[in-house]
């Protein structure tokens, strides 16, 4: 009888316990090495720093699948931090879809990597309450991180183009760096940076926010038709500069040769203040 007591007694524990860890929603965890470069344009000087991070699968199952799928393959490697806009947003870092490949010189700058764009991922479906998924118990709080996506920048307005852009969400994140609640409802979040963590990174977050360790770029396409298309990126005012050279180029609608899209401007970190993904580990 006694034996019966206690093997009902553990399964009641085990129980209990799981109870608890699915109740919070957190399934797995990951450690992301990121090199943090510190000195000038020769990043002689660098250090690696650690961040822990709890992956919530309940919470929005497709977006952390796609997550580790990605992260195992390797895909975030070498992609860096850099902020959106033309004045920044020091709410947040991004990373995912931008990367450093090869080194090159130009007479001038500090500037020894060139950047071009991570492989494209096929989109999946928004996760979030307007996108009529239920379920997600994560809000946008300082040290979240989601799955950033398509909306207007111009307006800060996540909704202006409904159904268009919510499944449009595939590889970049976005790491907050203060609640930011206008995002709830809008953006699938779907993992956390640990406590034990989070002044690594706020020191990350700390060296980078910084405008004078930024230049802004454009991103812009060309090709011979929609459906071809060359990424492309300059300093935005070397871009200004050869849209006035060759502005015919950039009208599609007069049958030019080059498709010309709405530029994204974004803000790249000079040399020296870099902040790179090393590897991800689960």
């Amino acid at each position: 009888m006694k034996k019966v007591f206690t093997k009902i007694l553990l399964l009641a524990l085990v129980v209990v316990f799981s109870l608890a860890t699915f109740g919070c929603g957190k399934t797995k965890e990951a450690t992301i090495t990121f090199t943090v470069y510190t000195a000038d344009g020769s990043m002689a000087e660098s250090k690696d720093v650690e961040l822990k991070i709890d992956l919530y699968k309940r919470s929005a199952p497709k977006t952390v699948e796609q997550f580790i799928s990605l992260a195992k393959e390797g895909y975030y490697n070498d992609t860096f931090f850099y902020m959106i806009g033309e004045d920044g947003y020091d709410a947040q870092l991004m990373i995912g879809d931008l990367k450093y490949t090869g080194e090159f010189t130009q007479e001038g700058t500090n500037k020894i990597y060139e950047v071009i764009k991570n492989k494209e991922i096929a989109p999946i479906k928004g996760e979030f309450e307007n996108n009529g998924v239920s379920g997600s118990e994560l809000t946008n709080d300082k040290y979240s991180i989601g799955l950033w996506r398509r909306f207007d920048l111009t307006t800060s307005d996540y909704t202006a183009f409904g159904e268009k852009t919510y499944d449009t969400g595939s590889s970049t994140l976005y790491f907050l760096n203060q609640t930011e609640s206008s995002y709830n409802g809008s953006f699938a979040v779907f993992a956390q940076i640990q406590e034990d963590y989070q002044d690594d990174f706020d020191g990350i977050f700390e060296q980078v926010n910084d405008s004078e360790n930024y230049e802004e770029y454009t991103i812009y396409y060309t090709g011979t038709d929609a459906e071809n298309l060359t990424f492309n990126i300059a300093l935005t005012e070397d871009f200004e500069e050869m849209k006035d050279s060759i502005a015919d180029l950039f009208e599609p609608e007069k049958g030019s040769k080059y498709y010309y899209l709405a530029e994204t401007t974004v803000l790249l970190p000079v040399a020296g203040k870099r902040v790179v993904v090393k590897s991800i580990e689960f």
